[in-house]
């Protein structure tokens, strides 16, 4: 094998490896994160909160307004694309969150959990998957220079037929 070769190869393993890294996410159930040995509370501290929370100064705070409508245009957006690609709920089903978000606006990290009886194992995992393809192509809109978290919750309802 040439020298060439050899550099071409360990250049592209390296880009590939860099570039992994710099776009990794991580989507799942909160309980599946903390199995994997996902610090939660190293998360919170090194991604503030997006809006004040007591004693913590938030990322937007200032432009609370412009952050809020951002934010809820995200799961606007995620029910769409739920829809366009074919996943339906089979009753109301609510789910809280905590994401963490890059200072690219990328999502890092999505913990979640779906409340309520009426989703399969499978469906569940359905909904993570279609959730992770979604906020690996997401950019929160708001420019900001650092990292920041929001949680909150969202409802899911069965389509109007």
């Amino acid at each position: 094998m040439g020298l060439k070769y050899i550099f071409i190869l360990t250049f592209l393993t390296g880009a590939a490896s860099v570039c992994g890294s710099a776009y990794a996410q991580h989507v799942a159930p909160f309980a599946q994160g903390e199995k994997e040995g996902i610090d939660m509370g190293a998360l919170e501290a090194s991604y503030p909160p997006a809006l004040s929370s007591g004693k913590d100064r938030g990322v937007f705070d200032g432009n609370s307004d412009a952050f809020i409508e951002a934010y809820h245009d995200m799961l606007r957006e995620f029910g769409t694309y739920l829809r366009k690609n074919g996943f339906e709920w089979p009753a109301p089903t609510k789910e809280i969150h905590r994401i963490y978000f890059n200072e690219n606006g990328g999502v890092d990290y999505f913990h979640f959990q779906l409340k309520g009886n009426n989703c399969s194992a499978v469906r569940k995992e359905q909904y993570r998957s279609m959730l992770d393809k979604f906020v690996a192509q997401y950019r929160f809109p708001l420019p900001v220079d650092t990292k920041f978290s929001q949680c909150g919750s969202a409802r899911f309802e069965p389509y109007e037929k």
